[in-house]
């Protein structure tokens, strides 16, 4: 049903109630909070409502000894949202657009759509599933809005042959939808953001100034992924983030451990996170910025990175999360591999992980020579369960005196920039 649509909900008991001194309650085991209760009778009824989406899980409740709960009674208001991704530059080019809800439309009466500025239906209307994914193009120099809506198709309209043609030219190419339910935010396009990461600091290493090498001889970058602490790599120092507020140059905060292949258990992952943190309000990275776990794949350097787990995921998310930064996973976005079968296990497990971190894919990995100039189109593999790819490390360094990888990244990703 529609958000702020109320909802009447029954309970019965098999006693009279003020007989025996007890209540029967209506108790919401979602919100964790009791939505009335009824002192006499064996009928308790009572309408409520949600200003927001979401799945509420309803219980019968009768107090005292002994007690008596009902099968629980699942309520939904139906909520979508949207995002919209322009890869390429910062206006025209084809636009990606996904509206996501929070139940299966397949049984009921109504569809996803997508709409322009203009009320005009993008692609086509979806019915089956919880997502709805369209293209759009747009031409150079516009900057369009998009909205998401879930509501019924109108029925079909019938004319004279006359009135078919005359209905072709003046009416647009697609009717809105009838009897909404939801309805996202507005919202526009993201486009691509180029940039590098590196172990080595990018000003005031010993060996060379890496941030001008990579200028000259790359491009001039969008961000820079650097380390929080001092582990393998250096951490980020302050001369560092000096220089990324002087040029306005976004930083992707990344935390390692000594032991890169340490990335199982619930425990491990949320000591990491307590430890990140601390290391950025020490950095003065403020909140609702991103903070990256770093999860190598398997090999010599890193065995044990095979065994990440759901667990380590989880308690990566819930350590930032908590603490009001945004979980990042850097990780082989592969279907089926090693960190895709812990992320999607975690993602089932706690959806929110899904819609509340970002992914950070290191595959496809490149070979070749590239730059600024001649990055790839934004094609990171996807783990094929739900979660924001908003990172792809597209090619690693060659080792050479612009020791770098280079990756692109979506103007949605919350990075740090400095001031």
């Amino acid at each position: 049903m529609a958000s702020k649509q109320s909802v009447t909900v029954t309970v019965t008991s098999s006693i009279d109630v003020r007989q025996s001194g007890r209540w029967l309650e209506i108790y919401d085991l979602t919100a964790g909070s009791r939505v009335t209760y009824c002192s006499r009778g064996t009928v308790c009824t009572t309408s409520f409502k949600q200003t927001s989406g979401g799945v509420h899980e309803l219980v019968g409740y009768v107090n005292g000894q002994p007690e008596a709960v009902s099968d629980p009674a699942y309520v939904t208001w139906l909520s979508v949202s949207l995002t919209a991704r322009s890869i390429g530059p910062k206006t025209g080019g084809t636009v990606y657009l996904r509206a996501t809800t929070n139940a299966d439309l397949a049984s009921t009466p109504w569809v996803i759509g997508v709409y322009d500025q203009q009320g005009r239906l993008v692609d086509h209307a979806c019915k089956t599933g919880t997502t709805c994914t369209v293209q759009a193009w747009v031409s150079g120099g516009t900057t369009p809005a998009y909205t998401a809506f879930v509501g019924a198709l109108p029925p079909p309209v019938k004319s004279t042959i006359i009135g078919k043609v005359v209905s072709s030219v003046t009416s647009p190419a697609s009717p809105a939808l009838v009897d909404v339910q939801a309805k996202s935010a507005v919202v526009e396009p993201t486009h691509l953001l180029w940039g590098v990461d590196s172990c080595k600091a990018f000003t005031g290493d010993p060996t060379g100034e890496l941030y001008p090498a990579v200028v000259r001889h790359l491009g001039t970058p969008d961000f820079w992924g650097r380390y929080l602490t001092d582990t393998v790599c250096p951490g980020i120092s302050p001369a560092e983030i000096a220089l990324a507020a002087s040029h306005h140059m976004g930083l992707l905060p990344i935390y390692n451990e000594y032991i890169c292949g340490n990335v199982s258990s619930y425990a491990t992952g949320h000591q990491y996170a307590v430890e990140a943190v601390a290391a950025a309000q020490r950095l003065g990275i403020p909140k609702g910025r991103v903070l990256a776990i770093d999860i190598e794949p398997p090999g010599d350097a890193c065995p044990g990175a095979a065994y990440v787990d759901s667990g380590f995921i989880d308690g990566w998310y819930e350590g930032v999360h908590d603490a009001g930064y945004i979980p990042v996973y850097y990780g082989n976005g592969t279907a089926g591999s090693e960190f895709a079968r812990a992320w999607c296990a975690a993602v089932s497990a706690v959806p929110s992980i899904g819609t509340g971190s970002d992914l950070w894919s290191f595959q496809p990995s490149l070979s070749g020579g590239f730059a600024k100039s001649s990055a790839p189109n934004y094609s990171p593999y996807d783990t094929g369960c739900p979660g924001n790819i908003e990172a792809w490390q597209y090619v690693l360094s060659a080792g050479s005196s612009v020791d770098v990888d280079q990756d692109e990244a979506l103007s949605s990703l919350p990075l740090w920039y400095p001031s």
